[in-house]
């Protein structure tokens, strides 16, 4: 069996726990074919994925995002260990690695599909931009403090006009994330719907719109020419849109396989990752006063 690992030094000061990791692997007998830095824009995935069997991501979801982005193409399966706060997609803790990896090795583990959306920019009818996100593709103003007018439309059905700070259109999996900061609902990943929701919408009864994976968004920056933003994809990529850019989204032929090495309800993570969480914040801050 092969894999390789990626880590986060940010998570992982000197990549100490993804050397520790290595080596539990190879003394299991399992050949790391590469291991590095998430950033290290010389780890060419592409070179091994006929050969790797999964790879495992050592961070926090922002970790797992970035590696979603480079080995989706392939259909990679990915084992998330958290190193972060939250840990939605990095399932597995630090405490659970070599039981996690005893499971895959005896092959009682599950594989979990996350949809994907595609994005693609198009300024005067062509197209000029695109790439794919695993959790959301957010329209917004880094710019300046201008609001932005942003009309959304579904298979070319008006949907609304929103003036505000921007427009975020996300997966089942985004959901819990910007989107929920934002107001929107919480999907549940198995459904492959698509949530628009308007990032501090300026109108007074803008809501969030939930809508089939099978339905075409279109997103138009309703600005003259010179009025700039940009387009985020993950909050990873950003490209800079302007005034009559249009942004197709869809859902993408490509996903996201994430290895699930004990089945939890969906429910029961929210509770423990959310409620709970706030919990402990109340918590921290009570014992401060």
């Amino acid at each position: 069996m092969n894999t390789g690992i990626f880590g986060n030094n940010l998570r992982d000061s000197e990549g100490y726990f993804r050397k520790k990791v290595e080596e539990l692997l190879i003394k299991k007998g399992i050949r790391v074919l590469f291991s590095g830095e998430i950033h290290n824009g010389d780890l060419d995935v592409g070179k091994f994925a006929s050969e790797l069997d999964f790879v495992i991501c050592i961070g926090g979801d922002g970790t797992l995002l970035n590696v979603a982005r480079r080995v989706h193409r392939y259909q990679i399966p990915i084992l998330g260990i958290n190193l972060g706060s939250l840990g939605f997609l990095t399932n597995v803790e630090r405490s659970d690695t070599e039981n996690a990896v005893d499971r895959i090795l005896k092959g009682e583990y599950l594989i979990e599909t996350r949809m994907m959306l595609d994005g693609a920019v198009y300024r005067e009818g062509r197209l000029i931009y695109q790439d794919t996100a695993l959790n959301d593709i957010v329209i917004k103003n880094d710019i300046n403090s201008k609001i932005i007018h942003i009309k959304a439309y579904y298979d070319n059905l008006l949907i609304d006009n929103y003036p505000g700070d921007g427009l975020i259109v996300c997966t089942p999996t985004g959901s819990t994330a910007y989107s929920l900061s934002c107001g929107g609902p919480i999907v549940e990943p198995v459904t492959g719907q698509i949530t628009i929701t308007p990032i501090c919408p300026h109108i007074l009864f803008a809501r969030s719109f939930v809508t089939s994976g099978q339905r075409i968004i279109r997103a138009v920056i309703d600005e003259n020419e010179d009025f700039e933003c940009i387009v985020k994809f993950d909050d990873k990529e950003t490209f800079k849109l302007r005034g009559r850019d249009e942004v197709i989204y869809k859902k993408s032929e490509s996903c996201v396989k994430i290895i699930v090495i004990d089945q939890v309800n969906f429910f029961d993570v929210l509770r423990q990752k959310l409620y709970n969480r706030g919990e402990d914040l109340r918590r921290n801050e009570r014992k401060k006063t």
